[in-house]
């Protein structure tokens, strides 16, 4: 996920409960923050959204979903700034 202000990738904090927040119903309060601009980001989620019997358990799925989504993009950007640099090898190379 992007930070919405400078477009720099968000860093995954922590979870937290709807209790943890004194919100009423079962769900799941992520924070995820900028290294570049120092934007601070929460998402709520609702318990209802998550296919779990617990809120621990839905809390474990949507943290490896986080995870998951974040390696991802990790690699995705690796690929593309690899990918940048060979065409500049290529440019300054040609020259």
């Amino acid at each position: 996920m992007n930070c919405w202000h400078c477009k720099n990738e968000l860093i995954w904090g922590a979870d937290f409960t709807y209790e943890d927040y004194c919100l009423e119903g079962d769900g799941i309060v992520s924070t995820l923050s900028c290294r570049k601009c120092n934007a601070h980001v929460e998402v709520y989620l609702l318990n209802e959204n998550i296919e779990s019997k617990t809120p621990e358990e839905a809390m474990k799925k949507y943290t490896a979903k986080l995870k998951k989504d974040n390696e991802e993009f990790k690699k995705e950007k690796n690929v593309a700034s690899k990918q940048s640099k060979r065409k500049h090898i290529r440019k300054r190379n040609s020259k």
